[in-house]
């Protein structure tokens, strides 16, 4: 992978999962958000260096929750010492074009694949 732009992804299921505790137990037959299968399929635990730059866009929906995670992924990267870039969209349900028209994302998601895929 060379390069990667997500929009209102998960980066962290424990954390995305702590208003809902039930949720690893229904999905993966899991009791606790402590158990290994959780951070194992959350991003945030397989992040490095190597990881190809991102582009992360953030939706400021449900609470907070996609720009929560969206946090914690660009710092993830960055603390892993990966490449990343956050834009937060205001005023946007998820995955909604709010503050950033759909076009507008479109053209920062293409000039960022431009720039990095040089």
């Amino acid at each position: 992978m060379k390069a990667v732009v997500t929009y209102d992804g998960v980066a962290n299921m424990r954390t995305f999962w702590e208003d809902d505790a039930t949720a690893p137990q229904r999905l993966f037959g899991v009791d606790s958000l402590d158990d290994p299968i959780v951070a194992g399929i959350s991003p945030i635990t397989h992040l490095s260096k190597e990881d190809a730059p991102f582009l992360i866009f953030a939706s400021d929906s449900r609470s907070g929750d996609f720009v929560r995670q969206a946090e914690e992924l660009y710092e993830g990267l960055k603390a892993a010492g990966a490449s990343a870039e956050l834009r937060l969209v205001k005023n946007a349900e998820h995955c909604g074009p709010g503050s950033l028209s759909e076009i507008g994302r479109l053209n920062l998601a293409v000039n960022f694949f431009d720039q990095t895929l040089k």
